[in-house]
């Protein structure tokens, strides 16, 4: 580790000198003592305000001076200010979000006389709170809240509308996550006749009516701080009577009957006079006790409104994707992130531990098929999600009649993708694309990661998909790599016996790729994005490809059918007609 005082011998000097300075000419100030250990540079002082000494340590960091010193008590347990942190750390004027160059530890101290000035404890009949500096977000509000609720922005703005004095009840389910328990309010129905609403962004996956719980709602005109010393339930029976709402018992069986559920409340929703809103759960009935959940606020009252307007038109399409592996299944979930939401999904096999280095699945998926694995994680994206599956092998060993109807439908989506970079399964695919005169995508991952290929084929725009295959294998028979030999799925091997493996970053780039691709080719966009309907794409400086990132577009547009319709004698189509 470098010592930036070592290092930095001028700026050392800089910050000796403006401490002294600061102690010859300040009062308050005295008793500087310079420290040095191994965590670095460090000095005590004491601060003097109203008569009353205040030991401070002030340790600079091992990057200064470009980030800032740390000022706390000598004593780690001394709570001197409402500016400060957890671990004692004083929240002063300048700090990471603020911090320059030119600040010294002298005028850190200067900001912590300052503070300390505003909010002594002692010395002074004064209460006062030195004003905040900065705005912090809701992830450093919610970082050690283990209690969580969504309020969505639609939500929000429906409580906003109604009445004070509004009363009803609601549904609601709770997540559990890593490190918080998240509360969604799925459904709210007030009294009096008055519409109800519900959150038509949740997706149907978090409706499962065995954690559906129950609770009620009151909208009130008390001040916050009433509301914030609620406890118990018993608080918040008083806190409602006082409100208006007379006498309440949240917890005996007429009370809760009375307000349209059959069993006990699980939540009390309460909204203050500014319509700031408090979900308390009731985790034991039997023991009256209850528990604040700190609402998580969605700025946003359409979640998916983030999705570019040109892709509005993907939500009224349908993706048949065949390969669930790892091209197919991230390239999916990206297609429904981008607002795709009808899929049919054909894939035989299992997802296992060795998958899991290129695949957006993981431990929890082992011993599942892809397809059912795939159609979780998409029925977690969006509410109105539509995913049909097959877990047939289509050049396997299976039934015709089975067969049959999984290329009727595939037949029957607007675009079909070949996500298996199997020749067999190419050939029936590009086949159906043909005969269902549907646009046709594929692409390809190169052993040990050099590169990919995507490639399309458009009815009435690109010549049929065999026969760009066909231009492909030819480019590439005559572009050789005498250096690399193909020896398995994603992987390659030099001349001196050296494995290359691709990557999941590979793998992604070609399939993010290929994802654009489609969503262009379904799109029908006039003119396209892509100039070409062949691409290769190098990821390396290997084979063909000059540097990563090197694409070669294959023309296509000057070829022709492989196997153009024969002329037919007039004679023999009326025979045909007849027969």
């Amino acid at each position: 580790m470098k010592f930036w005082f070592l290092e930095n011998q001028q700026r050392l000097a800089h910050e000796r000198n403006a401490i002294h300075e600061l102690e010859s000419t300040a009062e308050w100030l005295e008793g500087i003592e310079w420290n040095i250990d191994s965590k670095g540079l460090s000095f005590n002082a004491t601060i003097i305000v109203n008569g009353k000494p205040y030991r401070i340590k002030v340790t600079y960091p091992v990057l200064y001076p470009f980030a800032p010193p740390e000022v706390r008590p000598e004593n780690p347990e001394d709570l001197w200010s409402e500016h400060q942190y957890s671990n004692g750390t004083l929240c002063l004027e300048w700090g990471p979000d603020n911090w320059h160059q030119e600040i010294t530890a002298a005028q850190m101290l200067e900001s912590a006389y300052r503070l300390l000035q505003i909010e002594n404890p002692v010395g002074s009949d004064s209460n006062q709170k030195a004003p905040s500096r900065h705005f912090l977000t809701q992830g450093q509000l919610l970082r050690n809240k283990f209690l969580r609720f969504y309020a969505s922005g639609e939500l929000m703005a429906y409580l906003t509308c109604l009445p004070k004095m509004t009363k009803g009840v609601l549904d609601f389910s709770i997540q559990i996550q890593k490190e918080s328990l998240l509360a969604i309010i799925l459904k709210l129905d007030p009294f009096e006749g008055r519409p109800g609403w519900s959150d038509a962004s949740i997706p149907e996956a978090l409706k499962n009516p065995a954690n559906i719980k129950a609770g009620l709602f009151f909208k009130t005109a008390l001040d916050s701080s009433i509301i914030e010393r609620i406890k118990e339930v018993k608080d918040i029976e008083m806190v409602l009577e006082r409100a208006g709402f007379g006498a309440i018992h949240i917890l005996e069986e007429d009370f809760y009957r009375s307000m349209r559920i059959d069993k006990e409340p699980s939540c009390i929703f309460l909204l203050d006079e500014n319509d700031v809103p408090y979900f308390f759960k009731i985790f034991s009935s039997s023991e009256a006790k209850i528990y604040r959940f700190i609402p998580v606020y969605s700025g946003d009252s359409d979640p998916l409104s983030r999705i570019p307007p040109e892709l509005d038109a993907l939500s009224r399409k349908s993706f048949g994707i065949v390969g669930l592996g790892s091209v197919g299944g991230r390239l999916a979930l990206s297609l429904a992130r981008m607002g795709v939401r009808n899929f049919y999904l054909v894939d035989e096999d299992i997802f296992l531990p060795e998958n899991i280095c290129r695949h957006v699945l993981d431990w929890r998926n082992v011993g599942e098929h892809k397809v059912d694995a795939i159609t979780n994680s998409l029925d977690y994206i969006a509410p109105d999600m539509k995913v049909n599956v097959s877990r047939l092998n289509l050049t396997g060993q299976e039934s015709t009649s089975g067969l049959s109807v999984v290329l009727s439908r595939l037949g029957n989506c607007d675009i079909i993708i070949d996500a298996t970079a199997n020749s067999r399964v190419f050939n029936l695919l590009s086949a159906l694309a043909v005969t269902y005169s549907k646009p046709f995508v594929w692409a390809e991952i190169y052993a040990g990661g050099i590169g990919g290929m995507i490639a399309r084929s458009r009815p009435g725009y690109d010549p049929d998909p065999q026969t760009m295959r066909s231009a492909y294998l030819s480019y590439v028979s005559e572009n050789p790599d005498p250096e690399l030999q193909v020896n398995g799925p994603y992987s390659a091997e030099d001349t001196e016996g050296n494995v290359f493996l691709a990557a999941d970053a590979e793998v992604g780039v070609i399939t993010y790729f290929a994802t654009r691709f489609a969503v262009d080719t379904v799109l029908e966009r006039e003119p396209s994005l892509f100039p070409h309907s062949l691409y290769l794409i190098g990821l390396n400086r290997s084979w063909i490809f000059k540097a990563p990132f090197h694409t070669i577009p294959i023309a296509t547009d000057h070829l022709t059918k492989i196997h153009p319709h024969e002329e037919v004698n007039p004679e023999v189509v009326a025979d045909n007609v007849d027969f």
